[in-house]
């Protein structure tokens, strides 16, 4: 950031104090207001942490700066919290005071301060998109597993003698695979191609089976027939399954380049 200037880099070497950090320990904490001071990283490196959870997809090594946004706006909160994550890391502690008088007397220092929060911005908006592309299928799995809980709490509910078997079999099935949509709609990464998907497994598998079921209402059991489909003609609904097909291959690339 000081690009080679040695009138910034001597006036941060006279004002800045050398100070370090063991793993662990907190250059900087989210939410503080109290300390505006920009830390230089000489040596060393620090993961950032969000919300307490650390971001995987960013990492400040040396030489780089930490909290020079706060430093140019005094009132505004820590918005992370940069811990040391290497076995000892040094830096040159310079007072935000004396970092804002810095950048109102060289407006090219400035013009570098501000590239630097826009390269930042630019790699937080990658991350942020890698990260919703890795949680997608993710979010399935807990979709599924609320369905299938769902289920079984109403079948083990149900499972007292009186009650008709459909009910016993058909009620559990609608409820979970309710639960599983409505969940899986609450994410809304990826939630075309996966509800197109889904549509377009549904019609093939009825376009591909017969389904039977026999049986009375009360009292008998119910037998269920699955067969393979011989009719020749339905091959020509596959048409609709193709043009699903490509309707969700679509979405899915708007989910994946536009968003």
């Amino acid at each position: 950031m000081v690009g080679g200037d040695e009138v910034i880099a001597n006036s941060f070497l006279e004002a800045g104090e050398l100070v370090s950090f063991k793993r662990g320990e907190d250059i900087v904490s989210q939410g503080d207001v109290e300390d505006d001071s920009v830390y230089f990283l000489l040596s060393g490196a620090a993961d950032v942490f969000v919300n307490g959870k650390r971001r995987d997809d960013i990492q400040r090594t040396a030489p780089i700066t930490v909290g020079e946004m706060s430093a140019l706006n005094p009132a505004q909160k820590r918005s992370a919290t940069v811990r040391a994550a290497s076995r000892q890391l040094v830096a040159l502690k310079v007072e935000g005071e004396t970092f804002r008088k810095v950048v109102g007397e060289n407006r090219e220092f400035l013009r570098r301060v501000h590239e630097d929060f826009s390269g930042r911005g630019r790699q937080a908006i990658l991350a942020t998109g890698i990260s919703r592309r890795t949680s997608g299928w993710n979010w399935t799995v807990i979709s599924l597993t609320a369905g299938v809980l769902s289920a079984a709490a109403i079948w083990y509910t149900l499972r007292v003698d009186g009650n008709p078997v459909f009910v016993r079999v058909l009620l559990p099935l609608v409820v979970g695979l309710t639960i599983f949509l409505l969940t899986l709609l609450a994410d809304p990464v990826y939630r075309f191609f996966r509800l197109g998907t889904l549509c377009v497994g549904a019609i093939l598998v009825d376009e591909a089976l017969q389904w039977q079921v026999r049986g009375s209402f009360m009292g008998a059991e119910f037998q269920y027939q699955i067969s393979s489909s011989g009719d020749p003609q339905q091959a020509t609904a596959l048409l609709a399954p193709i043009v699903l097909g490509a309707l969700a291959a679509y979405l899915f690339w708007i989910d994946t380049t536009k968003r």
